[in-house]
């Protein structure tokens, strides 16, 4: 199971400027530019690599990546 403190790491090393955002729920990080598609499919490999476990493309969408409660909330 993911943890939520690894998954902020994980985020952090694959986008270091998310530093100062990443624990606001206010912000949506996909609308605001701060993650796009290329960074998605990065964090769902490194996430899948990380876990051991397959996630459905067909059952993710850009919502899922708003902010990391969201992102926690698909890999739980």
């Amino acid at each position: 199971m993911l943890q939520k403190k690894l998954l902020r790491n994980l985020l952090l090393k694959i986008n270091p400027k998310l530093k100062n955002i990443i624990d606001k729920t206010n912000i949506n990080l996909v609308n605001d530019g701060h993650i796009d598609s290329i960074l998605i499919i990065k964090i769902i490999y490194e996430i899948e690599n990380l876990t051991k476990t397959k996630i459905k493309l067909s059952k993710i969408s850009k919502n899922d990546f708003k902010n990391i409660n969201s992102i926690y909330k698909l890999f739980k």
